[in-house]
């Protein structure tokens, strides 16, 4: 392997790892945003869960 193949190959080789990075950062900020997005969602969705099963306990006691 002579030092322009090597140098090409390093070449190609930075501009992938420089594109997969680009890549990596854009795809983990769109999960991050949509996972805070679904954190009130869900956090409604347990919390009427928590709400139903505690008004069932509750009219359970007086049955």
């Amino acid at each position: 392997m002579d030092f322009i193949e090597f140098s090409k190959s390093s070449n190609l080789y930075f501009a992938v790892t420089q594109i997969e990075e680009e890549y990596l950062s854009k795809v983990s900020g769109i999960i991050n945003a949509f996972a805070l997005a679904t954190v009130p969602i869900t956090s409604f969705i347990v919390g009427i869960i928590i709400e139903y099963i505690s008004t069932r306990m509750l009219f359970g006691l007086f049955e």
